[in-house]
């Protein structure tokens, strides 16, 4: 069975770390939580009900990413197992997958203006 716990972190606590094995799911109650990957802030994470850690929990693969309290926050730690959690939990899991469809979205959108970006520059460079 699943555990739920209210937990708080302090600023800069670390809530799982890039590359550890946990399989945790985090669900952020109030605060602010910062994604790394290394010492490279990718995003700041602040709103409420905010799903967290499941794409290393999903895959079975080690976490992408340290996840880090950016400011005192409360955070439903959660034992993440999908099969449980898809006969228990299907508003979790709604919640999961718009989650992903949305950080999906957006990492296409920036790809996309990386690449616009990319050939403005070669264009510009070859043109000079």
């Amino acid at each position: 069975a699943s555990f739920k716990t209210m937990e708080t972190y302090k600023a800069g606590d670390i809530l799982t770390f890039e590359g550890s094995n946990d399989k945790h799911l985090f669900i952020l109650y109030k605060g602010e939580l910062g994604i790394y990957k290394g010492d490279l802030l990718l995003t700041v994470v602040n709103e409420r009900g905010a799903v967290l850690g499941e794409m290393g929990a999903i895959l079975n693969h080690p976490r992408t990413a340290t996840i880090k309290a950016m400011t005192d926050s409360e955070v439903v730690n959660m034992e993440f197992d999908i099969e449980e959690i898809i006969k228990n939990q299907p508003e979790l899991v709604i919640k999961i997958v718009s989650s992903l469809a949305e950080r999906l979205m957006n990492l296409t959108e920036d790809y996309r203006y990386l690449m616009q970006l990319t050939t403005i520059e070669n264009e510009s460079f070859f043109n000079a």
